[in-house]
């Protein structure tokens, strides 16, 4: 396995070292630390030789964070030349929808497995899993990212499994199970996200070295693109590539012209991959997929709901850390949480779970292992009496929706000055029940009327019909995620211009951009979906299973094991 036994060895010899001088030394060790690390494991390198790969082949570039808005305006106007060239000779689908929540890592789990992220085994970059008697509080973000591939579920395989008899490979993701050759740009993406805050900035002004420890944006894709060369010319079976930049500058400064010239330099740095692989001979079998896990949207207010419950309602919520600097251990066992009231637990900023123990019990572990009924939800105690929990957070400013399950059948949604109920026949319809003023606004759409008044439809019914609205698919997505194993008691998404994380993020405390709700904006993207030997064409819409789908029949046409 290409670099990893040496990268585990000097990256455990330096965190040790790390973890020891930390309290002494503050952030700068654990930052020196990374250096060294990064500077050192290239020396270490070892390859492990596979057969030579037969069959049709994949690279799927994940852009994180990609606007469909901006880049069809780029597109149009010509900025980005060779993935206007890609997409006159691919699939290009008009309505992607992500997974939802609208996440990193999480997101990726369609595109290699071709189903649903919310049959994963997890719900997020963050969940709170009730059934563990460790770690219940799972958060992917820092060095605990690898706990994602041990929690999905082992069935079905990923990509890199099915075809782990031929050289697979990966940079910049942690949702790869079973690939061969992974590659981490992990130290050079934080210089560059963090590049003008504190000790990052002053990292790259260091004489000589300055430009190689602490990349910016631009580098570090550069880097990225070369990684992946590299890989290239081993002719990977399968191969995945993300460039991280749009997302981290996005989050750190709202949309920029930066975010802009980012695209501009992906198109080059796409243009000249493919140029590679025509020019080592596989561009006849090779698939090229131009994926996102979601879209942005930029934010200036940054909301504090455990703030105001607690403040108004005597209603205590713990956030957990944004991230796990020291420890890819998560073993913190239940019964440290029996005193809290319950958790907040945000993915992307703009979305999060809440999670609540029965608030009247004597509190111990076990009123940790089960979701709250509607019925204390609707009649929560608080300081002066009981409340509609869901109601009150949706009449919160900055709140969208709030979405809570009352029976195995149903999900309500609540907005401001309505809810609505959607409700599954058990196999493959939903109804859709609003009442007062709809959440999603699909009273007053047409041919979305004609559903709500029909009956029972098919999810695909219901997602054609809402492809132009403000919440496409928004039936499906959002009764797949509460409906799954682990999902909290609540499910908060901000509305535009909000997010629901103030003074969390370990760096800039604040993001001016995020991800994670259901609106349009996040969920519905592109995808261009380049595949050797077929006719261009476009597709009016496909989730992200369906791409993942496309993908594995792709592999399985002609493919030899």
């Amino acid at each position: 396995m290409t670099h990893v036994f040496g990268k585990r060895l000097v990256t455990g010899l330096i965190l040790w070292w790390g973890r020891a001088t930390i309290r002494k030394f503050t952030l700068l060790s654990l930052l020196l630390g990374s250096c060294l690390v990064w500077f050192l494991s290239p020396m270490v390198s070892l390859k492990v030789h596979y057969p030579p790969t037969k069959g049709n082949t994949v690279t799927i570039f994940l852009i994180d964070g990609l606007s469909k808005h901006i880049f069809q305006e780029m597109v149009d106007q010509g900025k980005l030349p060779h993935l206007r060239e890609l997409i006159r000779k691919s699939t290009l689908v008009k309505h992607g929808i992500a997974a939802f929540p609208t996440m990193t890592g999480y997101g990726f789990y369609p595109f290699i497995t071709g189903e649903d992220a919310a049959r994963s085994g997890i719900l997020g970059l963050r969940w709170f899993d009730r059934s563990r008697e460790n770690g219940n509080l799972r958060n992917y973000v820092g060095r605990t990212n690898v706990l994602m591939n041990e929690d999905i579920h082992h069935m079905p395989q990923t990509v890199f499994e099915r075809y782990d008899s031929f050289y697979t490979a990966s940079v910049n993701t942690y949702m790869n199970r079973g690939v061969h050759d992974a590659e981490m740009t992990g130290w050079a993406h934080a210089t560059s996200k963090y590049q003008s805050e504190g000790v990052f900035k002053m990292l790259r002004h260091i004489p000589l070295l300055g430009r190689r420890i602490a990349k910016d944006h631009f580098q570090h894709e550069s880097m990225v693109l070369e990684k992946a060369l590299e890989q290239l010319a081993r002719n990977p079976k399968v191969q995945w590539i993300t460039f991280p930049g749009p997302d981290a500058s996005n989050h750190v400064l709202g949309t920029t012209d930066e975010y802009y010239r980012l695209l501009v330099h992906l198109d080059s740095l796409i243009g000249r991959f493919v140029s590679e692989t025509a020019g080592l001979g596989q561009g006849e079998t090779r698939m090229i997929a131009i994926v996102t896990d979601h879209g942005i949207s930029d934010v200036s207010v940054n909301l504090d709901i455990p703030g105001r419950l607690e403040k108004e309602f005597g209603i205590a919520l713990e956030r957990g850390p944004s991230v796990n600097l020291y420890t890819q251990t998560l073993k913190d066992p239940i019964s440290d949480f029996v005193s809290k009231q319950g958790y907040f637990v945000i993915n992307g900023n703009l979305s999060a779970y809440i999670y609540l123990r029965d608030p009247v019990l004597n509190p111990t572990a076990q009123h940790w292992r089960n979701n709250q009924p509607f019925d204390l939800l609707t009649h929560y105690p608080a300081r002066n009496g009981a409340i509609h929990l869901p109601e009150t957070i949706a009449s919160m400013d900055g709140v969208e929706l709030v979405a809570c399950r009352p029976n195995d059948s149903t999900v309500t949604v609540y907005g401001k000055n309505g809810h609505a109920d959607i409700i599954f026949n058990g196999t493959d319809a939903y109804r859709y029940v609003p009442a007062g003023r709809d959440p999603f606004g699909y009273d007053s759409i047409p041919a979305l009327n004609i559903l709500l008044k029909t009956g029972f439809h098919s999810a695909d019914q219901w997602l054609d019909a809402s492809l132009e609205t403000r919440f496409p698919d928004a039936l499906y997505r959002l009764y797949s995620v509460m409906a799954a194993k682990g999902a909290g008691d609540l499910l908060v998404t901000a509305e535009k211009g909000y997010d629901l994380a103030p003074d969390y993020e370990m760096f800039v405390q604040n993001y001016k951009g995020g991800h994670g709700g259901l609106r349009g904006e996040l969920s519905d993207v592109p995808y261009i979906l380049y595949i050797p030997g077929t006719e261009a064409r476009v597709l009016p819409y496909a989730r992200a299973e369906d791409v993942g789908r496309i993908i594995l029949n792709h592999l399985e046409d002609g493919a030899e094991q």
